[in-house]
């Protein structure tokens, strides 16, 4: 962990030395605050699902580049903990169109972020503005005194909001205010200057204190006079010169209307209805309808924008989330009138043969099984379970015999198409009837449920004692050959975070030591990165660092190698799971990292920025298995990261065109029509279109980053309507057998 410096601490005395009139937050941080860190609340309405970062190089401004982007995100009430070691510093919460939801004003439709200095358990536009102001100052006077211009800048935000005689105080300005918005006009009002604030993120920090002066004025004059707040939305004009802001009264669309559960039969017609929403100063209404989940579409409903009038006939099932939000003339959006359609598939899930089930468990009871000994026996399971839609199914068959203690056994369950099972290995323990198991599952390819029966198996015969097969072979672990100072290149696969740099694995003065990026962030030179973050062009800049051997900032620690696995002083064991030994006698390996993380090493001299020609790899007939990572929570600090979950999928390509078969889980299928195109620079790319009724109709692309023995990495991004994802790194291959082996050792998505 990096020293405090002077500005974070200058910071950290400034909010704790400004008294409790200052905001109700300050008083309470010491309270909150616990060794798993400080609760911040998020605040525009409450924003979900925002990004959250911490002012790395301390200059009060959210630079992508060079600030710490943490692996949180803010949950359904606008909440996170702020790890304690991060406490010191300023924060900014980065919402996100199309990822964010503000729990008030629904979807976010454009980016913006808000900050707060350290100490606070509160960010919202007023917070923001004192951040923006001291900022402002710090660019101009490098050796500015950040207490005394902390204080003054929220002396001025207070000011700009009560001058006009709203009777707020400073704990409610930079407090959470919504909390209070249902039984405070007052409140209510800070609401609608934080909300204008929002809007106008973009103009400069004393025009935004000129914009809370004059809706303040406005709201306390609606106040005085008994009116409604709630729905106050001014019209803001911001003249291009220095002329004075203008303010204008109007108020949002509002609805009262409760709109019923829907629910309805795949592929038939939903019953037309009609939204209703009026407007206070009866301006003509405008209407647009979104779906609570990106990358869906509308799933067949539309509306029509200028009735409000809602029909269509929904294309895939589930249940869906909708919000329809009324925009006036002057494009002020009521808040959202939110309802729910459930689609039933008509076809049903497999269900398990009761009977056929009892003739099962009776064969299975007659077998004789002898620890030590490989079982003979074979059982059919093609009439276990029956489909009402005569849909081919896919089984999955367990066995607990096949894990102990977390450790492979060598024990194997196998299955065929014909729904035949074998076994393969010698049974590995002596158990009686009942303690060991066969667990059968089955799966349609429409349904998400997959049903599954528990056979107890018979009693084990005593034997020969099996041990564990070993989780790695020589071949493929870590050997102290590996830590000779060589310099190696190292990705994580991680959805959202594409960690990216330098490593070397060396001997030390204490022991082996693993090495990775820098450990000091003050310095301008940094050996690590992040392609989801910062971008590709990171990696040519990777590329054109000084030999990362002769940097004298490497981040290491020491680790123990135990069985060709490193294990580092945190615990965290780093296990091969796939290894390429190249002609030169460098190595490309698959690193799994604690349980959930995959990485790849690279000791070959291939660039960062590589990229090869896609014919190498996509081309007509060829059939080929991806890898897709998602993260299932925020961060876990046992983990070092939030849980992750894995999938994989078959590819198969035709000329132009392609299908799309999920492998592990199963059940999803689209086909799609793809192109290699020249990026700016002239590298090949990958253009896959999604077409087909389970698409979410994105369009996916990808760079051929680096060959890998069996394998090969991509770079890939996809793009929706105006939204572009992050780039993340991505691995393939030809070989089945192997991406399955491989992610046997990980979580699988919806498992």
């Amino acid at each position: 962990m990096k020293k405090l410096s002077l500005l974070a601490a200058s910071v950290a005395i400034a909010l704790t030395g400004c008294g409790g009139s200052d905001n109700d937050d300050s008083s309470t941080s010491t309270t909150q605050s616990s060794q798993s860190g400080v609760e911040i609340t998020a605040i525009d309405g409450y924003l979900k699902n925002a990004a959250v970062w911490v002012d790395t190089n301390e200059n009060l401004i959210l630079d992508i580049s060079e600030d710490t982007k943490l692996d949180i995100v803010t949950n359904e009430y606008g909440k996170f903990t702020l790890p304690e070691k991060y406490k010191s510093q300023t924060v900014f919460i980065q919402a996100v169109a199309g990822q964010t939801e503000d729990t008030t004003r629904g979807f976010i439709t454009e980016d913006f972020s808000l900050a707060s200095t350290s100490g606070s358990t509160v960010v919202n536009p007023m917070t923001n503005m004192v951040v923006k102001k001291v900022a402002n100052q710090l660019k101009v006077d490098s050796t500015l005194d950040i207490e005394t211009a902390i204080k003054e800048a929220k002396k001025a935000v207070v000011e700009a909001v009560t001058k006009s005689g709203l009777k707020v105080d400073a704990s409610m300005i930079f407090g959470d205010y919504i909390a209070k918005a249902d039984e405070s006009k007052e409140a209510q009002a800070l609401n609608a200057i934080g909300e204008v604030l929002v809007d106008n993120a973009d103009i400069d920090v004393e025009k935004q204190l000129e914009v809370a002066d004059l809706v303040a004025k406005e709201a306390n004059d609606i106040i005085e006079n008994n009116g409604n707040v709630a729905d106050f939305a001014p019209v803001i004009t911001i003249p291009a010169d220095d002329n004075p802001v203008v303010v204008e009264k109007n108020h949002r669309p509002t609805s009262s209307q409760t709109i019923e559960p829907i629910t309805v039969v795949l592929g038939d017609v939903i019953a037309s209805f009609t939204v209703s929403f009026t407007d206070s100063d009866d301006d003509k209404l405008t209407y647009e309808l979104k779906v609570l989940k990106v990358g869906d579409g509308l799933h067949g409903l539309s509306i029509d924008s200028t009735t409000g009038e809602i029909s269509g006939t929904p294309v895939s099932a589930g249940v869906f989330t909708y919000q329809v939000f009324a925009t006036d003339e002057h494009k002020a959006r009521s808040y959202p009138l939110t309802f729910t359609v459930t689609v039933e598939a008509p076809n049903t899930a497999p269900v398990i043969n009761e009977d056929v089930k009892v003739q099962l468990q009776d064969e299975i009871s007659t077998w004789q099984w002898v620890e030590g000994e490989q079982p003979l026996d074979t059982l059919n399971i093609s009439a276990l379970f029956d489909d009402a839609d005569s849909d081919i199914l896919t089984y999955r068959v367990l066995s607990s015999l096949s894990v102990n203690s977390g450790e492979q056994t060598g024990f194997q369950v196998l299955q065929d198409s014909n729904g035949n099972v074998s076994f393969d290995g010698p049974v590995p323990n002596s158990a009686e009837a009942g303690a060991e198991h066969l667990y059968v599952y089955a799966k349609d390819s429409v349904n998400a449920d997959e049903p599954y029966v528990m056979f107890e198996l018979p009693a084990i015969a005593e034997g020969t004692t099996v041990d564990p097969e070993p989780p790695l072979t020589a071949e493929r672990g870590f050997t102290e050959e590996h830590f000779d100072g060589r310099v190696w290149k190292m990705g994580s696969f991680a959805g959202h975070d594409g960690e990216i740099g330098y490593a070397t694995l060396k001997k030390g003065l204490n022991g082996l030591e693993f090495c990775w990026g820098s450990s000091d962030l003050e310095t301008t030179t940094f050996y690590k990165g992040n392609i989801s973050n910062q971008g590709i062009e990171l990696l040519s800049d990777l590329d054109s660092l000084p030999s990362y051997l002769d940097y004298q900032n490497q981040d290491c620690w020491g680790v123990t190698l135990e069985n060709g696995t490193l294990k580092d002083e945190g615990g965290f064991v780093s296990t091969v799971l796939y290894q390429n030994i190249t002609m030169d006698n460098q190595y490309q390996m698959l690193v799994k990292i604690g349980s959930e993380q995959l990485f790849w090493l690279d000791s070959t001299n291939t660039p960062f920025a590589q990229t090869l020609a896609v014919a190498e790899k996509v081309a007509e007939s060829v059939v080929e298995y991806d890898m897709t990572v998602e993260a299932t929570s925020g961060h876990i600090e046992e983990l070092d990261g939030p849980e992750l979950s894995y999938a994989s999928g078959k590819l198969t390509y035709q000329t132009d065109t392609y299908a799309f078969e999920s492998i592990l889980p199963t059940g999803f299928h689209t086909p799609g029509n793809y192109r290699v195109e020249q990026d700016g620079n002239g590298a090949d790319q990958l253009v896959l279109e999604e077409t087909g009724e389970m698409s979410d109709y994105k369009t996916r692309y990808r760079y051929v980053n680096r060959d890998f023995g069996d394998f090969y990495i991509g770079i890939k991004w996809s793009t929706e309507q105006n939204f572009v994802s992050s780039k993340d790194y991505g691995l393939y291959t030809r070989n089945e057998q192997l991406m399955q082996d491989l992610l046997s050792n990980y979580r699988i998505i919806q498992d």
